[in-house]
Parts: structure tokens; C-alpha cells; sequence
């Protein structure tokens, strides 16, 4: 007598290459999601710290003398509106512009001072953006891009509000372009912008 075969007997094998398939793509999903660990450093920008008028004028309790000095001088070349600066000179500046209703032109240079030593100090970085737009409406300082100005033109363009004709009473900026500087430079040694 002949052998029947049963009629299911190849859709048996079905199920079995199924689940063989079905297994094999787990085990390769487990091997391509297992973890991996990578080491190396990424740069992504740097991070600005600040330092305000109020952490300047106690300097002394942050840095010392040997290190504040040479950041003075590399300032006093490097700016006409401040300088020549000493430490005392500093303490004195910082002084008289936390007093008594100084003027505007006080206020600016002690922000002003604040912002150089925090950038040569490390505290701010040159080539940080800053959004200067909402301190300098009419933009008077005159950049090519107040919404992405670097610290650097920031920097460049406060030296060029520095009279030609310092003899001259009438090339000095007013209080409220003295007023708007200092706000940027509050705003820079704040992080507010």
C-alpha cells in the first residue's frame, strides 16, 4: 500500500522558516541596538562667565595683583577711553562711579571696565554673537549686524565713539549715547545678551 502524504505536511514547514526568520531578526536587532561607546571631545562654543561692576570692584577677592596687572596693561594699549589704569586707578574708577548720581560718562567707563577685564580675564569671549538691538536702537554704534554682533566689533566700534578732537566739547558723545553704551556693556557683563 502506497503512503499518503498529508496534504499539510509542507504547510508545516511554513511556520517553522517563519519563526526561524522571525528569530534570526531579533538577534541581529539586538546586535545592531546594543550600546556603543564613543570617547572624544567635541567643541561646541565656548561659554561666557561675566563679571558685573559689583564682582570687578571687589577683584581682589576673585584674582591677584600679578594676574590683574598685566590685564590692565594689554587695556591701557589697547583703549583710548580707558588709561593709563593702575590697580589703584581702578579702585578709585570703581568708586567714583558707584557713588552719588555720578555722570553718564562715569557710569560707561566703569561698565566699560568691566567688559575689558572680563574679556581679559576669559569671562567673555571675542568671538561670542551678542544681540545688541534692544540697547542700541538707532544703532549708534554703527554695526553691520546689531543682532549678530561679535564682542569683537562690539569692542571696535565702542573705541571709535572716541573723539578725533578730544579738545573738542562738541565731538564727546552725549548722555544718552554715553547711556547707551554703558547698557551694552551692562548687558554683555550681565549675560544678558
Amino acid at each position: 500500500m502506497k503512503k499518503r502524504r498529508n496534504r499539510f505536511s509542507r504547510l508545516g514547514l511554513l511556520p517553522i522558516v517563519l519563526l526561524l526568520a522571525l528569530c534570526l531578526t531579533g538577534v541581529g536587532y539586538g546586535m545592531w541596538s546594543d550600546e556603543v561607546y564613543i570617547e572624544g571631545t567635541i567643541t561646541t562654543g565656548t561659554w561666557d562667565v561675566g563679571g558685573t561692576i559689583g564682582f570687578w570692584k571687589n577683584w581682589d577677592n576673585h584674582y591677584n595683583e600679578a594676574e590683574i596687572v598685566p590685564w590692565l596693561v594689554a587695556i591701557n594699549s589697547s583703549s583710548e577711553w580707558l588709561g593709563p589704569t593702575t590697580v589703584e586707578g581702578l579702585d578709585e574708577l570703581f568708586a567714583a562711579a558707584t557713588g552719588q548720581c555720578p555722570p553718564m560718562k562715569s557710569k560707561f567707563l566703569v561698565h566699560y571696565m568691566a567688559t575689558r577685564l572680563d574679556i581679559a580675564s576669559g569671562r567673555l569671549d571675542v568671538g561670542n554673537t551678542h544681540d545688541v538691538t534692544g540697547w542700541d536702537e538707532d544703532n549708534y554704534l554703527g554695526l553691520p549686524n546689531p543682532a549678530l554682533a561679535t564682542l569683537s566689533e562690539i569692542i571696535i566700534a565702542i573705541e571709535g565713539k572716541y573723539p578725533a578732537e578730544p579738545e573738542d566739547p562738541a565731538a564727546w558723545p552725549t548722555t544718552e549715547q554715553y547711556e547707551t553704551m554703558k547698557d551694552i556693556c551692562d548687558a554683555l557683563n550681565n549675560l544678558w545678551i
